[in-house]
Parts: C-alpha cells; structure tokens; sequence
C-alpha cells in the first residue's frame, strides 16, 4: 500500500472537501436543580480534540467549548462560524458530552414514541439553554450542501442525540419531562427515523431507554468518546484506507463499547445516502510503529493567515536513543511533499547539536489549508530516504521504510490549519 502517494490523493481532495470540527463537554450544570454535575464530559471533549486536530481537522479554539463557553448562544455563534469557514461539500464534524434528557413531544408532533430528545447547554435552566431533535434536525437540513457526522456521548441519544451504569462514575440523563412544551419549531419535517442523506449519526446507545454511564480509563470518560478517539487514531480502519467508513465506526464502536460497558451500553452508528465517514491522514496510521516525537508550535493551534510567521520546536520523545540526525517534510493542503531539511543548497547540518532543536521561522503561504509537518529523528543520517522525499513525490511505503532501514528512529506530525485572510 502507498504512504506518501495516498497522503498525496488525501491532501488533494481536503484540498477542495476539508474537515472542520465543532467540540463540546459540560460538566458543569450549575442553573439547574433537577440533576447532577458531571465529571467527565470535559476529559471526553479536550481528548477528541485533540486527535482531531491531529488529523488535520480544522478545530480552532473558540469552537471547543467546555463549561461556561458551552452555552446555547456559544453553540449557535460556533456552528455559525463553522459554516462560514466551511465550503459546500467539506464535512462538519459536531460532537457533544453532557446531560440529554426526554421530554413530551411538542409541535410538529412527529416523534414515534410521542418523546423529544433534547441536549442541554451549561446554562440550561429549565427553560433556556439547550436543544432539542427538531431544531437539530432544522440546522442540519439547512446544511444539506456539506457533509456532516454527528457524534453525541448523552442519555436518550438514540433519537437524537448520555447516564451511568451502577456504581461505576455518573449518569448523562436530565431525567424526563424538564423541558417545558414548545409551541413553534423551525422545521415541521423532524421524524427521528427521517434519517437525512448527508448525515451520519453517533450515538451512545441504541435504544432511548438506556443510560450512558461515565467509567474510568487513563481518567474519567465516555466510553463513546474514549474509543470514537481511538478509531479517529485508526484504530477503527480496518481496510486501512485512510478513511472510516460508518460500517468500519460501527463494528468498531459497538465492540469496544460494549466490551467495557458488560453489554449494558451500546452504541448505534446511523447514515443516510451519502455514507458521510471521516478522512485520516495515513502517515499517522502507516508509521505507527516508530517511537513518537515532540514537535511544538509557538504561535499554537488557532488558524494562521498568510504573512504570519510560525515557531516550531522539535525534541525527542525519548532521549536516551541519543537520536539527532534530522529529516523534515511537509505534506501541503494541496497535497504537495515538500522536501525542507536537510537542503545541502543551504548548507544544512545532518545531525542537529541541541535538542530541543527550533526550526528557523516558517513564514505561512501558498498553497493555503491543512498541513502537515512532519520530523523523523534517526541515530544516523537517512541519507536514501532524503533523495527519496527530494525527488520522488510519489514514493511507495516500501520506499519511506527502506530509507530508514538498519537506522533507529522516532517520528512526529504536527497538522495546522493556513488560509489566505
């Protein structure tokens, strides 16, 4: 299978179809009475984050919303935003963490078990603050010339849209019948099972009735979000095409979750037509099996506009390996390889001296979206792989891994996010 070609194939169709990412998690519930706070929709949004953007998935950080930020206001400004950001044909990524709950249907009354199912925001206060299945339905309808996969870690999330299994962490649940009865909703077509065409929709579990039960990993999480993370790292790709298709999320999501929930929660993958998945970037996935590096930007992982000037620091995950030759690329949002270190032209030293090692100031430019900077360390100098990346940009894994053959290396990615303005 290729590496750096199928790399190349991904960054010229995000060229034209990129991926953006809207993140919430709410703990904190604290204008409410009727239920409890959580203590892991947070851990569940700054984790997906963070391997979203590992992705190339455009997440900037006024679209993570935790606590305080995750108001209803704040979501309509975020979902506002992604749009304008987004072109038709790219793909809305929306995930949320926090209190669901079920309520009497109110008008249009499409719902087959006669229940809304409804999200609620940190300011949610009985009768402000949060949304419910039609009004979701409404905004994704209006969005009908993007992609959009849904991912929601809530009790009553079949319908729409997270609780607790026994003694085990805290419920997901708003209990029922909290949200008072609304006369007016902007769409009138919102039957639950009225699955749109470019929607794929992640839920908790599988049926209404069930709860969604926070337990503990490295810390305390969503078993939804902890493993929905782990497909995003690859985990999920079983035909290894840089793509997680809703089947493959679906076996994956439904095996792992219910493995570690006993059964008692699981979860439900739903897609229209369109069999919207989400795009990978293979070089995470195919060079897997190096040690990773640390790689570090100054300027942080906001979007950066053309002119702007970014710092980046490299260092060893490991220093006792005693790596310092270093090999530098970066796969463009075009999909162009460009070859950056170690350019004889420029006199450039194969073995860097000081770890952590700052990378001459990078100036942003055309071509404009989702990069990726990638630093390989190795013992000795890669000498066939630097010819390789120089003047191949096209080359074969067999290749990449022939060039590091007989050497001992940790490799790093960092992607980002450029435009134009």
């Amino acid at each position: 299978m290729k590496l750096l070609s199928s790399l190349i194939l991904i960054f010229s169709m995000s060229a034209n179809a990129a991926q953006h990412a809207l993140v919430i998690g709410i703990n904190k519930y604290p204008f409410s009475n009727e239920f409890g706070d959580l203590e892991a929709a947070v851990n569940d949004a700054q984790l997906i984050a963070k391997v979203v953007r590992r992705q190339g998935i455009v997440l900037p950080d006024h679209r993570i919303l935790l606590d305080q930020n995750a108001t209803r206001a704040g979501f309509d400004r975020a979902w506002q935003n992604m749009l304008r950001q987004a072109q038709p044909g790219d793909t809305l990524i929306l995930t949320f963490a926090g209190h669901g709950s079920q309520n009497r249907d109110s008008q249009p009354f499409d719902e087959m078990d006669g229940k809304d199912e409804s999200l609620l925001f940190y300011d949610f206060n009985g009768k402000d603050g949060f949304i419910i299945d039609d009004e979701l339905y409404s905004l994704f309808e209006k969005a009908r010339n993007y992609k959009i996969v849904l991912l929601i870690d809530a009790c009553h999330s079949s319908g729409m849209v997270r609780g607790v299994r026994r003694n085990i962490g805290r419920k997901r649940t708003g209990k029922n019948n909290i949200i008072p009865s609304i006369p007016v909703l902007p769409s009138n077509e919102a039957d639950e099972n009225n699955q749109l065409s470019h929607v794929t929709h992640i839920t908790a579990v599988s049926s209404d009735s069930l709860v969604v039960q926070e337990t503990s990993f490295d810390k305390k999480h969503g078993a939804l979000s902890w493993f929905f993370a782990k497909a995003l790292n690859g985990e999920a790709d079983s035909n290894n095409n840089s793509y997680l298709e809703p089947d493959e999320l679906q076996d994956f999501l439904v095996e792992k979750v219910s493995d570690k929930m006993n059964n008692q929660q699981i979860p439900k993958v739903k897609t229209g037509d369109k069999q919207v998945g989400i795009q990978l970037r293979s070089l995470v996935n195919l060079l897997k099996s190096l040690k990773p590096i640390n790689i570090s930007l100054r300027e942080g992982d906001g979007i950066h506009k053309q002119g702007e000037t970014l710092h980046f620091s490299i260092e060893p995950g490991d220093y006792e390996e005693g790596l310092k030759a270093l090999t530098l690329f970066n796969l463009a949002g075009d999909g162009t390889l460009q070859f950056m270190y170690p350019l004889v032209e420029y006199g450039d030293s194969y073995k860097i001296n000081k770890l952590p090692y700052k990378l001459p100031p990078l100036k942003v430019m055309s071509p404009f979206g989702s990069d990726n900077l990638v630093a390989i360390l190795c013992r000795k100098p890669a000498y066939e792989l630097h010819k390789l990346l120089k003047y191949n940009k096209n080359p074969t894994i067999k290749q990449v891994m022939a060039g590091l053959d007989g050497n001992t290396c940790q490799i790093g990615q960092y992607g980002f996010f450029t435009v134009k303005y």
